[in-house]
């Protein structure tokens, strides 16, 4: 299942993260790899993951939303305000956690969201 949120570019993570998980995924009886607290979730089901069968569940704790094009550009000419970290529509919270299941071919992945009531 796909989020349907945009790739987290790889240069972006920790590639520590990356290795970790595909060393993991070499080993023959692991079917899928979950890591959690990072910035931004994986989903190892999307066709564009950095690593298949790989799934993080990010933080769930807030976090500048460093893929919006506004804080970007702040960000790439030095001109973010500190006192603009106040404002917490600059900040994105997702939680997010996964479910898995024992399926024929090993374990099945899924990432879902909790969405508050």
């Amino acid at each position: 299942m796909s989020l349907g949120r945009k790739r987290i570019e790889p240069e972006l993570r920790d590639p520590r993260e990356l290795r970790s998980a595909r060393e993991l995924l070499s080993q023959d009886d692991v079917s899928a790899v979950i890591f959690g607290h990072t910035h931004h979730e994986i989903d190892g089901a999307a066709p564009d993951a950095p690593v298949a069968s790989y799934f993080n569940t990010g933080t769930w704790t807030p976090r500048l939303d460093l893929r919006r094009a506004d804080i970007a550009q702040m960000l790439r000419a030095q001109t973010f305000p500190l006192e603009a970290l106040r404002d917490r529509s600059l900040f994105d919270v997702r939680l997010m956690y996964a479910v898995v299941e024992q399926t024929e071919r090993g374990a099945g992945v899924e990432l879902r969201e909790i969405t508050p009531v």
